[in-house]
C-alpha cells in the first residue's frame, strides 16, 4: 500500500514528506523509489524508532537518498519546513476499535479528526508545490466532510476516467474502512 501511494503522488524526483510517518513505511518506499524524504512524527521514541529504520533501509540497499525525522507536530508543519515537493500520508485515522462503533460514536471520532485534520490540511497548504496522497477513515456511511481539505484550498485529482477518487478499500476482517484521495 505505501508503495501505491507515494506512486498516486506522481513524484519522480525532489522531496516528498509524511506528517504523520509513525514508523517510516512510506518513507522507506519513497526512498527506494529515489527520493530524498522527511517525516514529521509527534512521539519522540517513534520518531527515533523512524530514523534507526530508515538509516538501515538507507545503509541495507546502499541508497543516495537523504531523509529527516522531526519531532513535531502536523498541524505547525510551516514551522519546520519551507517547502516540499509531495506529501503522502495516513494520518491518525482515530482510537482503536476493537469492534464496530455506534453511529454516535463514529460521528464523535469524525468530529475530532476533522479538528486535526483541517489543521493539518491548511499547515499543508502552505508548504507544498505538488500532490498530496492521503488516507482518510470511513465508519459505514459516515465520512470526512471534503471541505476539511476544499476550504484550505485542496481539490480532488482523478488520475484517468477510469479511476475514480477517492479510492475505498478494506482490510478483511477489519472495523474501519480507508478512503485515498489524491488532492492537488
Amino acid at each position: 500500500l505505501a508503495k501505491i501511494l507515494v506512486n498516486l503522488c506522481m513524484l519522480r524526483n525532489g522531496l516528498l514528506l509524511d506528517p504523520f510517518c509513525g514508523h517510516g513505511t512510506i518513507l522507506q518506499e519513497a526512498m527506494l523509489m529515489g527520493l530524498n524524504v522527511k517525516g514529521v512524527e509527534f512521539d519522540k521514541k517513534t520518531a527515533d524508532e523512524c530514523g534507526k529504520n530508515l538509516n538501515w533501509v538507507k545503509k541495507r540497499y546502499k541508497l543516495n537518498s537523504s531523509f529527516q525525522i522531526i519531532n513535531g507536530d502536523s498541524r505547525e508543519l510551516s514551522k519546520y519546513l519551507k517547502q516540499v515537493d509531495g506529501i503522502v500520508t495516513e494520518p491518525y485515522l482515530g482510537p482503536f476499535l476493537k469492534g464496530l462503533v455506534s453511529e454516535r460514536e463514529a460521528k464523535k471520532i469524525i468530529e475530532n479528526l476533522e479538528s486535526l485534520y483541517f489543521n493539518f490540511f491548511r499547515e499543508a497548504r502552505r508548504i507544498l508545490k505538488g500532490n498530496l496522497v492521503v488516507i482518510l477513515p470511513v465508519f459505514g456511511n459516515l465520512r470526512i466532510n471534503p471541505n476539511v481539505f476544499r476550504k484550505n484550498g485542496f481539490t480532488e485529482y482523478s488520475i484517468s476516467r477510469k479511476v475514480k477518487i477517492p479510492i475505498r478499500y478494506e482490510v478483511k476482517g477489519g472495523k474501519l474502512q480507508r478512503e485515498i484521495y489524491v488532492l492537488n
